[in-house]
């Protein structure tokens, strides 16, 4: 069927245009637009140096195809645009959902010619055509957009309305309409007695700095939905809210929403803004939260003074792409059957469809309001930026969005701005939750010329992982922020994951499921799929569904705690979140941030748990924590959550990750560092084994953080020590009576005091906010507080290794009722995040590979256990232990304790590694992890001695010693000082009686082995005391290299020889001289 043009368009692009002038019905047309830009570039005829334009200040290089156009068809005129077209001799290259169609023109044109066109192609065409205009592309990128004669231009907040009106008309430019939502922000047109087309113009805009702060095209460019549905079988339940591990997923591979409701499933007040493609209004999961305007009737009366009438449950920005005016749109958001427009129901149902009504699917905010936000499948910068004011000004609490634009494709500075004003001028100045989602392809969207829409530093950029925790290889980048279930289409075939997402659909035969039968979509009710099965799909994912079930889990913070700013709940969700898959997930140890080798996170803070972010927002009368959660790190992925213990290992398959390795405790000996460390600084600074030389006291700082957005104004922090074990020695009887004071019983656990005090613990009076996304910056609160540790007495029937046991307690976050109902340290560590201890040693291996240490296996429980121990070192690393073996199970009695010896050969010296050795209960057919110790291997970094003072030894050595095999007693002594020592080597027995003394000199850099057997018989040899004098003066140091008998059986060990003053040493030094005469 021929398509009869308008008589007087065709006789407009006949004359003006003269298109069809050397077109024969029998000719190929001329040169035509490819997938890719292509044909000549037509240029900005001002600027020899390219087309561009500005987003705020920074050029955008763009390009304009010259044998193309661009068409906006109005919405239900997609094909009568089309015919247009096709009668003109067009041919239509792309078309995209919205409405935008690419066509080629059939020979190129210059850029009078195309504008010509474009305005003349809506005028004629029977309402058909909305907008027309150039077919422009990022430089480099794919993207295809439509640039029209309109422009978006922000002027000065200062401006006079005078000025701007006099501005427009020396330009001949007419204003289309004033953003009600963004003061003195226009969209602009030219007209035809404007001298240049609308990217000139904008241009000459945004170059008026006294008047102008940006200005840029009103670019309609195609939306990008972040998901991938083809139509396939239904999966009967919402695994994402609880993995029980069905269909071969991973249990608890969830965001934990179903523990989140026990405290709060939302409120009706705290509203939802989604803006998407379209809604199905009528679903009966939506349908019950739908927000209802508080000043508005369905009166066809505009009653809340916003210039939209009747605006009762959202609005419908799609005409005002086409149709821009004040008023644009109107009050039915509901969307087509197509890609984009049932898009959103499947949206809004993951956020926050109706929970508890017996019917389908919950969303993960199941109680809140959804406020509908329609925009087009092509969309104009303009128009967005209304849609978010909108949701702003409407009072949206948080605003999500699944989706964005092409790889490439720009943002423009009115959607930033209108964004970053949503999101800190929201809810009265707290701020809107804005979520974006980041790309489904494994693209870097935080990086480039055109960084994604989801790389704005005021929203939080989402990404998607599997039913199996695994990250789904969709959008990464340094600026992603959290992971949250969904899949992808190449999920299931990969092995990542085995499930989609269950969410609304439209209702009925429309939608997902319109060729699925109620037998194959059902949903998650008990039985078989009711009549209702076709409203509902089992087949979404994408981060188009990560992102709404992460914006309705800020939807139940923010119930919980409505006055919390949206930066606040932006840090709960990431200091909440689950470190998953850190075998590819890297994350960092100073802030838990995904840090791979390559540069460029790929798993943020990880995937949100809405229980974590619940519970410490919620109030306490919920069973929340008030907005305080004071907590001690166990180990290098655990910030805190104790849904899981903090020794769980989310990888897909579990593992386990020692609870014993606290990142919160660290151990300065003597002599002391220069300058104690912060909360910031803690993760650098160096920790040290306990020093065992009688008489010195160590210092030990404990880190106490607080990631809850109120302060802690009264914490008491409380530190023990016993002796090193793969299970701890049960806590006295009387502990939890008298804390935080001492129990009777210190046999086992010793308590130590605040230093410089005799109080036994310290206190803080004021712990703010500091969480992961803070943590190891200036941002960073934590508070440090330091304990003396005197040096034990060495009794060799003892590991003579120490494990520190930190506690913390505060009236607004108190140690839980199970820990103090238990002694079991172990047990209380991983479960109570006020609860940490350190259980490791370090080993130098500067100067030999065979190395020994004792400690304790042990049975702390009142009842006899069967049990084995485990190791996990590097490869080629031989551990070997004298009693039980690993992997062979044994038998403890009640409170039976073992003293144990490994032994661990090093392929060479100057290695780097840990050696972790579990020990596991069998508790029927399942293995328990009890703890563990980790022995930490590395060469020492050996720095230059101090400056010698007159009240202080100039001298700094490291002593050493090797018992290779236990025959042969060695004691290697090292200068690295730039000027020679003198030393007196003095050897003692166990009851520090004197038995020899050799004089030495140690040139500068240089060591020293003695072999101790040429001195002393080895069955006395107990001590060794080495005093150093410089060659120039009498300043002079000593230190105890080592004691054998008590110590090391078994390789080497490495103690420095500090400078101590003369006052300390002023008894052993005349000593030592006497017997060295």
């Amino acid at each position: 069927m021929m398509v009869r043009l308008p008589v007087l368009l065709l006789s407009i692009l006949v004359s003006s245009c003269t298109i069809f002038s050397s077109i024969h019905p029998d000719k190929s047309p001329g040169p035509i637009l490819s997938s890719e830009p292509s044909g000549t570039v037509i240029k900005t005829p001002s600027s020899s140096g390219g087309d561009y334009y500005f987003t705020f200040d920074k050029k955008i290089p763009i390009e304009i195809v010259d044998n193309a156009i661009a068409v906006l068809a109005r919405e239900g005129r997609v094909d009568a645009a089309k015919k247009i077209g096709l009668a003109m001799q067009f041919t239509l290259m792309k078309e995209y959902d919205g409405g935008l169609l690419i066509f080629a023109l059939p020979r190129r044109m210059n850029r009078e010619e195309i504008v010509n066109l474009s305005r003349e192609l809506p005028k004629r065409s029977d309402q058909s055509i909305g907008k027309a205009g150039f077919v422009v592309s990022p430089a480099g990128s794919k993207t295809f957009m439509l640039l029209s004669d309109e422009f978006v231009v922000q002027f000065r907040p200062d401006a006079k309305p005078e000025a701007i009106k006099k501005f427009n008309a020396d330009n001949a430019v007419a204003v289309v309409m004033k953003n009600p939502y963004a003061e003195n922000q226009y969209l602009l047109t030219v007209t035809s007695g404007s001298e240049a087309d609308a990217l000139e113009m904008a241009n000459r805009y945004q170059q008026a700095k006294e008047l102008v702060e940006f200005a840029h095209p009103n670019f309609i460019r195609p939306i990008e939905v972040r998901e991938t549905v083809p139509n396939d079988t239904l999966f009967p339940n919402q695994w994402h809210h609880r993995n029980t591990g069905q269909s071969g997923g991973t249990v608890d591979a969830d965001v934990d929403t179903s523990w989140a409701w026990d405290i709060n499933q939302g409120a009706p007040g705290t509203v939802i803004a989604v803006i998407d493609g379209g809604f199905d209004l009528n679903h009966p999961d939506l349908a019950p939260n739908l927000w209802v305007n508080p000043v508005d009737v369905p009166n066809g009366a505009d009653d809340d003074g916003n210039n939209l009438i009747d605006d009762i449950n959202g609005w419908d920005f799609t005409a005002c792409d086409a149709t821009p005016g004040a008023g644009c749109g109107d009050n039915n958001p509901t969307g087509p059957d197509t890609n984009f427009g049932r898009h959103g129901t499947a949206v809004a149902g993951s956020a926050a469809a109706r929970g508890n009504n017996a019917l389908g699917v919950t969303g993960s905010c199941p109680n809140c309001s959804l406020m509908l936000i329609r925009i087009g499948g092509a969309s104009g910068a303009f128009s967005n930026a209304l849609a978010f004011g909108y949701a702003q000004q409407s009072g949206a609490a948080v605003i999500t969005n699944s989706w964005g634009y092409a790889i490439g494709g720009p943002v423009t500075a009115a959607e930033v701005t209108a964004i970053n004003n949503a999101a800190t001028l929201g809810r009265g100045g707290l701020g809107s939750v804005v979520f974006f989602a980041m790309n489904n392809p494994n693209v870097n969207d935080c990086i480039g010329v055109n960084p994604d829409i989801s790389s704005l530093a005021s929203v939080i950029a989402i990404s998607r992982a599997t039913n199996r925790d695994q990250f789904d290889f969709s959008g990464f980048g340094n600026c992603m922020d959290l992971l949250a279930p969904s899949a992808g289409l190449t999920t299931v075939t990969s092995g990542r994951g085995t499930l989609w997402a269950t969410t609304t659909d439209m209702v009925g035969a429309a939608g997902y499921n319109n060729n699925a039968t109620s037998g194959n979509c059902p949903t998650v009710e008990a039985g078989p799929p009711p009549a209702n099965a076709r409203d509902y799909t089992a087949c979404f994912n994408g981060t188009s569904f990560a992102t709404p079930l992460t914006a309705g889990i800020g939807g139940l913070v923010l119930s919980s705690s409505p006055t919390l700013t949206r930066i606040q709940v932006q840090q709960l969700l990431q200091d909440t979140a689950d470190r998953i898959e850190d075998s590819t997930g890297s994350y960092a140890d100073t802030n838990g941030f995904s840090s791979p080798a390559a540069g460029h996170a790929t798993h943020g803070f990880g995937r949100v748990n809405a229980f974590e972010a619940v519970r410490v927002a919620a109030p306490s009368a919920q069973g929340g924590r008030a907005g305080v959660d004071i907590f001690l790190r166990d180990n290098r992925l655990d910030w805190g959550n104790t849904e899981q213990p903090s020794n769980t290992s989310f990888e897909p398959t579990r593992g386990f990750i020692g609870h014993w390795q606290s990142m919160d405790i660290k151990v300065d000996k003597p002599p002391y560092e220069a300058m104690a460390p912060t909360a910031a600084n803690f993760d650098a600074f160096p920790d040290e084994t306990p020093s065992g030389i009688s008489g010195e006291v160590n210092r030990v700082y404990v880190r106490v953080r607080n990631r809850g957005p109120a302060a802690a104004t009264s914490v008491t922090v409380k530190l023990l020590w016993s002796q090193f074990g793969t299970a701890l020695p049960p806590l006295p009887s009387d502990f939890w009576t008298a804390f935080p004071g001492n129990s009777a019983d210190t046999t086992e656990w010793h308590p130590l005091n605040c230093m410089g005090t005799a109080t036994p613990n310290c206190g803080i009076t004021n712990l703010a906010y500091s969480g992961s996304t803070v943590a190891g910056t200036g941002a960073d609160a934590g508070q440090v507080v330091v304990f003396d540790f005197p040096a034990p007495s060495l009794d060799p029937a003892r590991p003579n290794h120490f494990c520190l046991l930190a506690i913390v307690d505060s009236p607004q976050d108190s140690i839980s009722a199970n820990s103090r109902a238990s002694s079991v340290v172990d047990v209380i560590t991983p479960t109570d995040n006020n609860v940490t201890h350190r259980n490791y040693s370090d080993i130098e291996t500067g100067r030999g590979r065979n190395f020994g240490r004792n400690f304790y296996v042990r049975n702390p429980h009142d009842f006899p256990i069967r049990t084995r121990l485990r190791v996990n070192a590097p490869a080629e690393w031989l551990v070997e232990l004298d009693k039980f073996g690993f992997d062979v199970p044994f038998e403890l009695k009640p409170r039976e304790q073992v003293l144990v010896s490994a032994r661990t050969v090093l392929p060479k010296n100057r290695l780097t590694g840990e050696v972790h050795i579990s020990q596991e209960r069998f508790d029927g057919k399942r293995l328990v992890l009890m703890g563990g110790v980790t022995l930490g291997f590395a060469p020492k970094i050996l720095t230059s001695p101090p400056t010698p003072t007159p009240d202080a030894s100039s001298s700094y050595l490291v002593g050493a010693y090797d018992l290779r095999g236990g025959s042969n007693t060695v004691v290697r002594i090292i200068n690295p000082a730039s000027q020679p020592q003198r030393l007196f080597v003095a050897f003692f027995d166990n009851n520090n009686r004197p038995l020899y003394c050799t004089r030495e000199t140690l040139p500068a850099d240089a060591s020293l082995e003695l072999d101790v057997r040429r001195f002393v018989p080895k069955r006395h040899f107990g001590i060794v005391k080495v005093l150093a004098l410089d060659a120039n003066d009498d300043h002079e140091g000593w230190g105890i290299v080592g004691n054998q008998q008590s110590e090391h059986k078994l390789g080497m060990a490495e103690t420095p020889l500090h400078p101590m003053p003369r006052s300390e040493f002023a008894g052993e030094y005349p000593r030592i001289r006497e017997m060295c005469r």
